[in-house]
């Protein structure tokens, strides 16, 4: 019996709920990986990668690399579309995802959107608390988030999947800003629907409480991202399409080995993540001619 061999490195992005010794299973998890995965990353600036050190360097770099690393027989195909100065509540932005659609279908459409609204009002009233609200040229935050739900639904009616992303913070700090986009990011969290999924990089893409050497290395102006912060950016949506999907491909355990508990710990069941020793082939020719007599041995050290 030859047992699927996953690099132990990408242990951490396999949920505990389906890794197991049991060979079988793992390889029904893996066999159940798409067979291609056509991503569609929709935005403004911080999706079109805009910095002005270098050439634009969009955040779907990055999670382009990671997908076809720990997916390698998954054909994944990424096309970026952010048009810096774009706002969500402005009709284009929609409709520059409708025409998207005319040339391919997408599996999943990463929506990242709203950032402009917060940076155009605070250029606006110059730090000054906005009079009738005009955050976003006028814009409340259930403005902004009411225009995201319009986009999110263009790409589920499709079908395809939504990866919404939230606000991340910028170098200015005020009380009615910090209020606002806090509001639209819990809105956005906290909503629910089929094919629907909302990843919250406001506190994994921080900037305040950054030292002066890490705000050099990863913010660009204080609003957009240097290349190495779009990496990271990148890195943090990766992390969580991988878990989804993983999520998703995670075999049925109504035929599962008796006893097996999809509620085990990583700690408890385990897949194989590395090749054996030395000992590998005569413990996998023992262990075949024990399943052949209707039973499994489970190595000691497999459980440890």
């Amino acid at each position: 019996m030859k047992r699927l061999q996953v690099p132990r490195r990408l242990r951490r992005l396999i949920p505990s709920s389906i890794t197991t010794s049991s060979s079988s299973t793992a390889a029904a998890a893996m066999a159940g990986m798409p067979k291609s995965l056509r991503i569609l990353c929709f935005g403004d600036s911080l999706t079109y990668g805009t910095n002005y050190a270098a050439d634009t360097h969009p955040y779907s770099i990055q999670l382009e690399a990671r997908l076809r690393q720990v997916l390698p027989r998954t054909k994944v195909s990424i096309t970026t579309n952010g048009v810096p100065g774009d706002m969500v509540t402005w009709s284009g932005f929609a409709q520059r995802l409708k025409d998207a659609y005319q040339d391919t279908h997408f599996d999943w459409v990463i929506v990242l959107g709203g950032t402009k609204e917060f940076s155009t009002s605070v250029a606006y009233t110059q730090f000054l608390p906005p009079s009738d609200s005009d955050l976003g040229r006028g814009r409340l935050s259930e403005d902004i988030f009411n225009a995201l739900r319009d986009v999110w639904d263009i790409a589920l009616v499709k079908p395809s999947k939504v990866l919404a992303l939230t606000v991340p913070e910028c170098y200015a700090r005020i009380g009615w800003l910090d209020s606002a986009r806090a509001d639209l990011n819990a809105a956005i969290m906290q909503w629910n629907e089929r094919n629907f999924y909302a990843l919250d990089i406001f506190p994994k893409m921080p900037y305040h409480s950054l030292s002066a050497e890490d705000k050099k290395n990863y913010w660009d102006d204080g609003l957009h991202f240097t290349p190495a912060g779009y990496d990271k950016l990148g890195d943090h949506v990766a992390d969580e399409l991988i878990r989804i999907i993983y999520q998703e491909a995670k075999p049925s355990f109504s035929s599962a080995p008796a006893g097996y508990s999809s509620r085990q710990t990583d700690a408890e069941v385990d897949v194989e993540f590395e090749e054996e020793e030395d000992d590998e082939a005569e413990a996998e020719t023992e262990s075949s001619r024990n399943i052949s007599q209707g039973y499994v041995v489970v190595r000691k050290r497999d459980l440890d």
